[in-house]
């Protein structure tokens, strides 16, 4: 699983101050990788299979968490295609990316079996939450116009007719912020998550009408 793995994923420097030596400093470096933790994690995972609805929560929990880890995100992707649990990536990535879908779904001829093809073979579920990541990312950082405006006194009116249209613009930009940062965090995260939920719960009912038989 580590054969390609990069120095600067490994390991990560850093430099520590100890107070107590008169701020001596001293460079380090810390493991970024445990090396156990995604069999762990895979371990713990096929036995919440086994535990119905709680047991799919927790496993949401741990994609959640540990979404920025590539290793844990491959073994886990792994373990779903191993157990046939249908990650449907083309929902993922109309959640994220509607427009781009739409025009993928166009390049064949409206056939969303066609498209969904094309989204499972370029895209695995490291990938799309890593854009899920950029899109948090984005919501959280919006870019703002910092154009500086000429503001220089030389009448009241015409000075506060600029100050009120400064502040108006910055009150627009804040509004369209907070009504893109509660549409990530009410509809677009919790859904993204949800449509794994609802394939780990297709799984595990499968399991439980075979186990009728």
């Amino acid at each position: 699983m580590y054969r390609h793995i990069k120095k600067e994923e490994l390991f990560r420097f850093n430099s520590v101050y100890i107070k107590e030596k008169k701020n001596a400093g001293y460079h380090t470096y810390s493991v970024q990788v445990e090396p156990n933790l995604p069999e762990e994690i895979v371990s713990q995972v096929e036995l919440l299979l086994q535990k119905e609805e709680p047991g799919a929560q927790r496993i949401i929990d741990f994609l959640k968490y540990y979404r920025g880890n590539q290793y844990v995100i491959k073994k886990l992707e792994e373990l779903f295609n191993k157990l046939e649990i249908n990650i449907r990536k083309d929902a993922l990535f109309k959640i994220l990316l509607p427009r781009r879908y739409e025009a993928i779904v166009e390049t064949h001829n409206g056939d969303e079996a066609s498209a969904a093809a094309e989204i499972d073979g370029q895209y695995n579920l490291k990938a799309l939450m890593d854009i899920l990541g950029d899109i948090q990312d984005a919501v959280k950082h919006p870019g703002m116009n910092d154009n500086p405006s000429d503001l220089g006194f030389r009448d009241y009116n015409s000075f506060m007719q600029k100050e009120e249209k400064k502040l108006m613009n910055q009150y627009d930009a804040v509004k369209e912020s907070i009504a893109h940062t509660s549409f990530f965090y009410n509809l677009i995260f919790p859904l993204f998550f949800a449509h794994i939920k609802t394939s780990i719960l297709e799984y595990q009912n499968r399991i439980d009408e075979l186990e009728e038989l």
